[in-house]
Parts: C-alpha cells; structure tokens; sequence
C-alpha cells in the first residue's frame, strides 16, 4: 500500500506525462504539415495565362494559329505554325492527351518556355492557348487582337513529323 501523499504524485506526474506526449504530438503533426507544404509542388497561378496586347517576343516561344498556307508566308521571327485546326480530327474530336503532347514536342515544344500566341481569329488563339495551358506549359500569353501581317518579318516555321523535344 501507498502513503497517504503519493497517490496525488503519481496521478500528477501521468497528467504531466500525457500532456508531454500530447504537446509533442501537436509539434511533430505540425511540423510536418509545414513541410509537406513546403515541398509541394507549386501550385499555378492565375498570371500563367494571360492575355496581352503586345507583340514583343522577347524570349518567348511564338505560335502562329493562322492558316498554315499564311504563316508561312509571314510571321514573327522564329514562329512555329500550329494552325488551330490541326489539333481537331476529322469527326472533329479533340486529340489524346498522347497525341497532343507528341505534338508540341513537334513543334520543339518542351512546356517549360514561355509562349506567345497569335493568330487572325479569337477562337482560334484562345482555342491553342487553352490547350497549351491546360497541358501544363509554363506561362501562356494569348494576343487579344488579330496578328497584323504588317509586323511580320519573315516566314513562320511549320511543325514536324516527329517531334524533337519531349512535352
């Protein structure tokens, strides 16, 4: 049997002991927590797709929506031509995912350049810009005007078979 005093004691340090463990408890969850934010991947912000009324083009990636027949014949410096509607199929469906990324890595396309996009038609810019966006390139910028071909300075380039860069 215990004396008199020492069961308070022993009660008063399992308390103690109990709330230790939960201290640490919150600690260690919180710690974590912390990290596996930090580490995480980051998460896109609303600026990677934007639209712009500049052409300057910088270090960017230039795709050309237009007919293929007229980026050819004028574009940006370095433009790649990707007319929109070579990215619907003949029932008008949309490519696979597979087939898609095979195909920017055609137009030597890797998603981590930032891209400018233009073209004659809205549809057809928003249409190749929300496609490149949605397939995780890194930064998107979408002319919201029709591409004057007054601005051109020599031929766009056309896409690829096989695709020399992976997407």
């Amino acid at each position: 049997r215990q004396p008199t005093g020492s069961s308070g004691s022993t009660r008063r340090l399992c308390t103690s002991r109990a709330a230790i463990w939960r201290l640490l408890n919150v600690i260690c969850r919180s710690v974590i927590l912390a990290t596996a934010i930090f580490l995480a991947p980051q998460t896109r912000a609303a600026s990677d797709l934007a639209y712009t009324q500049t052409v300057g083009t910088g270090e960017m990636a230039v795709i050309d929506t237009r007919p293929l027949s007229e980026c050819k014949r004028a574009s940006l410096p370095r433009a790649r031509c990707l007319p929109a509607s070579d990215l619907i199929g003949a029932h008008r469906q949309l490519p696979s995912e597979r087939n898609l990324l095979w195909l920017f890595g055609t137009l030597g396309l890797t998603g981590e350049e930032n891209v400018l996009v233009i073209g004659d038609t809205a549809s057809g810019r928003d249409f190749v810009g929300g496609l490149l966006y949605l397939a995780g390139q890194r930064q998107v910028r979408i002319l919201n005007h029709a591409f004057s071909p007054q601005l051109a300075e020599g031929p766009g380039q056309e896409r690829g078979l096989l695709r020399t860069t992976i997407f």
